[in-house]
């Protein structure tokens, strides 16, 4: 599956020249050029290789390439390796660029206010979630109701080891520095590392552009046991709406009434967005431990 904003075309370049430019394509124009002509004699790179004087340049070479439609300045891939992005592949579902055009790739089922959960995606019940594409590519992410209860992230350390292992993410929040892992193994390809310097996707988009790692099931592992003991379809869309109910309620009745009022919705039924910021370091923690633990092995019963 390649992204539906992947485009072709055909550009011209200077094959013995020590740097590539592209010299026409049908996004640049060729006034001026002249390696396609017999001026092409008056360049220096040609007069020191040399060659036929007739025609056009004979180190004038034509390639067949690719690029995204959804970015104001093109990048051009070798048309035959366009798996080296995301756009040759089901990594492009997370694209920002995709994204900003196609809009929100998992929309899900409101549970709350401004909490979704998605059938399609696996919950681990420490709030991350697990997306398997049809070509066997995974990804890893935090839900959306933890991304509600924090607002704002300070800081995100994603933790990648060669070969397989279970994501691991460092979340700094109000100064904590709280760690979540997936709680099943992935044959790791990579991490979003553009969250290092800019983590606010990972709470403004938790289900897309705010994404972890991706990575392949482990060799051997089958379907059944990767989805095993997460919570998928109705049965998490049913989880996420009573944990959303239960946060709601711990904020709401078991905290001091001046930290409820601000971290409960108006409402009362819903948690307000950056929650996490009111409370205490040690109410915090609680919480943390109780919703968001830093490891889990079995699903909600």
């Amino acid at each position: 599956m390649t992204c539906p904003f992947l485009s072709e075309t055909r550009v011209r370049g200077c094959s013995a020249a020590s740097c590539r430019k592209l010299l026409a394509s049908p996004l640049v124009s060729a006034t001026g050029e002249r390696c396609g002509t017999l001026r092409h004699a008056e360049c220096s790179v040609f007069q020191e290789r040399g060659g036929s004087l007739e025609g056009g340049c004979p180190y004038l070479e034509d390639r067949l390439v690719q690029f995204c439609t959804a970015v104001p300045v093109p990048r051009y891939v070798p048309y035959s390796s366009p798996e080296v992005t995301p756009c040759g592949s089901e990594a492009f579902r997370y694209c920002e660029a995709y994204l900003a055009m196609a809009g929100a790739y998992h929309r899900g089922e409101e549970v709350a206010e401004g909490v979704a959960a998605v059938e399609t995606l696996h919950y681990a019940t420490n709030h991350m979630w697990l997306d398997i594409g049809g070509g066997g590519l995974c990804h890893v992410g935090i839900d959306q109701l933890l991304a509600r209860f924090l607002g704002r992230v300070e800081h995100a350390t994603l933790l990648t080891q060669r070969g397989v292992g279970k994501p691991t993410v460092v979340l700094t929040i109000q100064g904590v520095d709280w760690p979540l892992t997936f709680p099943k193994p992935l044959l790791m390809e990579s991490a979003d590392v553009r969250l290092r310097s800019n983590p606010a996707p990972i709470t403004a988009d938790p289900y897309g552009a705010g994404w972890l790692f991706s990575g392949w099931m482990p060799p051997g592992v089958s379907h059944e046991e990767m989805c095993r003991d997460l919570l998928h379809g109705r049965r998490a869309v049913a989880w996420m709406r009573l944990e959303a109910e239960r946060l709601s309620e711990i904020l709401g009745g078991a905290l001091a009434p001046p930290v409820a009022g601000v971290a409960v919705a108006a409402d009362g039924g819903s948690v307000a967005e950056g929650a996490a910021a009111h409370l205490m370091r040690d109410q915090l923690l609680g919480v943390l431990n109780r919703f968001f633990p830093s490891h889990v092995e079995r699903a909600w019963e």
